[in-house]
């Protein structure tokens, strides 16, 4: 175990892990997952109030048929934060390729303009709309199960539906906050990786890391390290094979020609 900067790390630093702003990438992190989940419970709260209004309207023998619809602003509000974090991603590697120059001949890389999101704008809304689909399954499938849990008891249903807000709202925010875990995971990662491809001309070599996963799996321990100078044959990061699911903060290194001579 390595601690460095007020951050555990699992393994001793590699050289070139050494020039990154580590540090800075959990702070990245963890402030996307922050913001994220802010958005992904109150869109949540408002599926929950949807959800007793149409439960009311439906009888008994219809409550599986419920039809929960995004709210209004909803997938602005999600696309929003999720065009943040890919930008974060991308200024990652930006400073990461620049940390890389100073520590080796102290002058900086050169910072050019950042890119338009170009051929990812479908990914990116591709993350979007599913971070909407998870929300609307969880809340319908919660509301239809708790609605019909408590009908087999023969309970009244007016009493069912006035308890059912609460049970929605009391009810864990893990599963949430998984959502919006592996929301700014992969779209930090997909800044770092659109990043990557811009500047391929001026990368050598590019390194898998797991360096930020303190729990890592044995996924990806056996790719932690691997290096190719074809990006498209390390996993992809956050790797979708990883057995912690959303918590994966695996990301890849672009070693500039300079520093990989």
């Amino acid at each position: 175990e390595k601690k460095t900067a007020d951050v555990t790390y699992w393994r001793e630093l590699t050289p070139i892990e050494q020039t990154i702003d580590l540090k800075g990438m959990v702070a990245d992190y963890d402030g996307g997952k922050a913001r994220m989940t802010a958005v992904v419970l109150s869109i949540r709260d408002d599926l929950i109030k949807q959800s007793v209004v149409e439960m009311r309207s439906l009888g008994g023998v219809e409550v599986h048929t419920l039809a929960l619809t995004p709210p209004a602003k909803a997938y602005s509000r999600v696309r929003k934060e999720i065009d943040k974090l890919f930008n974060v991603g991308r200024e990652q590697e930006r400073t990461d390729l620049t940390r890389q120059k100073d520590a080796k001949t102290g002058s900086g890389f050169t910072i050019w303009e950042v890119k338009k999101k170009g051929d990812w704008d479908a990914f990116l809304a591709r993350i979007s709309d599913l971070v909407i689909s998870r929300l609307i399954s969880e809340i319908s499938t919660r509301a239809i199960n708790f609605f019909v849990s408590r009908g087999l008891l023969d309970r009244d249903d007016d009493e069912i539906i006035s308890e059912l807000r609460a049970a929605l709202e009391d009810q864990s925010t893990k599963t949430f906050e998984d959502i919006a875990n592996q929301a700014t995971n992969s779209a930090i990662g997909s800044g770092r990786t659109a990043e990557l491809e811009e500047r391929s001309d001026d990368i050598e070599v590019y390194e898998y890391s797991a360096i930020l996963d303190n729990g890592t799996c044995d996924v990806c321990d056996d790719a932690d390290g691997k290096q190719s100078t074809d990006v498209s044959d390390l996993p992809d990061a956050p790797n979708p094979d990883c057995e912690g699911g959303s918590r994966c903060r695996c990301f890849v290194i672009g070693i500039g020609k300079e520093e990989s001579a």
